[in-house]
């Protein structure tokens, strides 16, 4: 739920034109101003949107902070998780820059999946199946789009490791928990660029 001073951030922060773009607050560097005209290009020239808001659901082990809608009129909105220090300028600028690489995927129309089956068993695996639809998806963009964050000057799995000390502290192996740290394994092959991070999950 946004609160009174996201809500003056967001208000204030989206500025339309010029080389200069303030979302959430935060000043964006040249290179992500660049993505934010093409993502905005690719949607008709609407305005991206950004607000705080609840992201993290409570079941899940990873630390997701961020995620993107699209609007029935077709505007693009960029959603940072109410958790974060909103003075946290870097982090924010990170997950923005990520969460614009999503929408241009978006934009281009990039290929989508879902699970389908007898009902009784989607619903009984809904959770883990809405998790492995979401942990497949995003290591196949994160690895398509890690360069590009690296070339804006973004640790490109900083909030991927996030989630793993998460996921270390809370997850048990042997009760329940396997499916979820296979999957978030598998995104870790995608998306780690050290090898030795990689060794410590195994």
């Amino acid at each position: 739920q946004l609160n009174v001073q996201a809500k003056a951030i967001t208000s204030r922060g989206n500025s339309p034109t010029g080389s200069e773009r303030i979302l959430l607050g935060v000043k964006l560097r040249p290179q992500l101003v660049d993505l934010l005209v093409e993502v905005e290009k690719l949607f008709g020239n609407k305005q991206v949107q950004a607000r705080f808001a609840r992201v993290r659901e409570a079941r899940e082990f990873v630390d997701r902070v961020g995620t993107t809608e699209i609007t029935k009129d077709g505007t693009p909105i960029i959603k940072v998780d109410d958790s974060i220090d909103a003075k946290d300028e870097l982090r924010i600028e990170r997950i923005v820059a990520h969460e614009l690489l999503h929408l241009r995927f978006r934009g281009k129309r990039f290929p989508l999946f879902s699970f389908t089956g007898p009902s009784k068993l989607m619903n009984q695996y809904n959770f883990y199946l809405a998790t492995a639809r979401h942990a497949i998806r995003n290591g196949i963009e994160h690895w398509m789009f890690a360069a590009d964050m690296r070339r804006m000057g973004f640790d490109a799995s900083a909030e991927l490791k996030r989630g793993f000390d998460i996921l270390k502290q809370q997850a048990k192996p042997g009760y329940g928990d396997d499916t979820l740290l296979a999957l978030n394994y598998f995104r870790a092959l995608l998306e780690y660029d050290d090898p030795k991070l990689l060794a410590e999950l195994r």
